[in-house]
C-alpha cells in the first residue's frame, strides 16, 4: 500500500511537472506570437508613416515649386507694370500741370499702407511732405504688388497646409482602423 501511495503521489508530481512545462510552452509559444503581431503592427505603422512624411515632403517641394513659378510672374507683371507707370507719369504729368497732393493726403495714405488711423492734424501743418501725382502713383503700385505678394504667398500656404493636413487626417484614420 505505501509502494502504491508512494507511485501515485510520483505519478501526480510527475503529470504536475508536465503539465507545468506543458503550459510553459503553450506560454512562450503565445508570448512569440503577440510579439510578431506587433513587431508586424509597428512595421505597418512605421511604413504608413514613412510614406506620410514622403506625401508631404513632395507636397512641400510641389508648393515651392508653384510658388517659385508664380513669384517670378509676378515679378515679371510688376516690372511691365512699374515700367508702364513711369511711362504714363513720364508722358502725362508734368511739373506744370500743378497737380500736387497735399501733406495731407500723404499722410492718409502712409496711415492706410500701414493699417494705422489717421493723425489728427488740428493745426493743419504736417511733417510730410507733398508728393507728386507719379510719386503717389509709384508708391500705390508697389504697395499693390506688395500685396499681391502677401497674398500669393498665403493661399500657397493654405493650399500646403490643406494638403498636408490630408495626408495627415489620412494617416491618422489608418492607425485608428489598424487598432481595432
Amino acid at each position: 500500500m505505501r509502494i502504491r501511495l508512494i507511485a501515485s503521489v510520483l505519478a501526480l508530481a510527475t503529470a504536475l511537472a508536465v503539465g507545468w512545462i506543458a503550459r510553459s510552452w503553450i506560454a512562450d509559444r503565445d508570448l512569440s506570437r503577440l510579439q510578431a503581431q506587433v513587431a508586424q503592427a509597428q512595421q505597418a505603422q512605421a511604413q504608413r508613416y514613412r510614406a506620410s512624411e514622403q506625401k508631404a515632403q513632395a507636397l512641400t517641394d510641389q508648393l515651392a515649386t508653384v510658388q517659385a513659378q508664380a513669384e517670378q510672374a509676378a515679378q515679371a507683371a510688376r516690372r511691365t507694370v512699374q515700367q508702364e507707370v513711369a511711362r504714363y507719369a513720364q508722358d502725362h504729368v508734368t511739373s506744370d500741370t500743378g497737380c500736387r497732393l497735399d501733406a495731407r493726403w500723404v499722410q492718409l495714405h502712409n496711415a492706410a499702407a500701414r493699417d494705422l488711423p489717421p493723425p489728427a492734424d488740428a493745426t493743419g501743418q504736417s511733417a510730410a511732405a507733398p508728393a507728386t501725382p507719379a510719386d503717389a502713383l509709384g508708391t500705390v503700385t508697389g504697395n499693390y504688388a506688395l500685396a499681391n505678394t502677401c497674398e500669393q504667398r498665403l493661399q500657397g500656404w493654405q493650399a500646403w497646409y490643406r494638403q498636408v493636413k490630408g495626408v495627415l487626417d489620412a494617416q491618422t484614420a489608418q492607425s485608428a482602423e489598424s487598432r481595432h
